[in-house]
């Protein structure tokens, strides 16, 4: 029984989530749906360079698979763009719970992303799967692993390269003001 509580608070979560798909959001949704149309009429590169955004190109090709999702079933473009982040806040649920294997942490983490995510409207769900696999392979030392997981990350959005001195701090074994000393620095070539 302790087992099902998670569970029906998963799903309650994602029921109040899902429930706030037709929420109109934030202005910056029409300005995502107006750079979906460029991508869609103008190709991703055509797209990404009309748009004059300051988000890193990945945005571009998620907004063009979102309205080539919108295009193929037949559903309206803001629908498409709040299915793609309720869809990314389930995956990202689910890689926090395979992650932690705790269940009301899981919950709590979904909560926490929903206003953010299919409320209001910001895109920043979509770098979040990556970017948890990444601070996960940080985790276990799989280096390739966690390289190209933070940077397919930052490539959908900038935000995470704010703690890349902090992650370089953790792989460097830097706790406190003396361990500058014993870097390895030919074994970080």
């Amino acid at each position: 029984m302790k087992q099902l509580q998670p569970i029906f608070l998963f799903l309650l979560v994602s029921v109040v989530a899902f429930g706030f798909l037709r929420a109109r959001g934030t202005p910056d949704v029409d300005t995502f749906m107006e750079w979906a149309r460029n991508v869609e009429t103008k190709g991703i590169i055509g797209g990404y360079h009309a748009n004059h955004a300051d988000y890193p190109p990945l945005c571009a090709v998620i907004l063009y698979s979102i309205s080539r999702m919108s295009s193929l079933a037949g559903l309206d473009i803001r629908i498409c763009f709040k299915l793609s982040l309720f869809g990314m806040l389930l995956l990202s649920t689910g890689i926090f719970w395979w992650w932690t294997r705790n269940g009301l942490l899981a919950v709590l983490f979904e909560l926490s992303l929903v206003l953010s995510s299919t409320v209001l409207g910001y895109t920043d769900i979509h770098m979040t799967p990556t970017f948890l696999l990444s601070l996960w392979a940080l985790q276990k030392k799989r280096w390739l692993l966690f390289t190209l997981l933070y940077g397919v990350t930052c490539l959908i959005k900038w935000q995470p390269i704010i703690i890349a001195p902090v992650i370089l701090l953790h792989i460097l074994g830097i706790h406190r003001w003396r361990d500058w000393q014993s870097i390895d620095y030919k074994g970080i070539g």
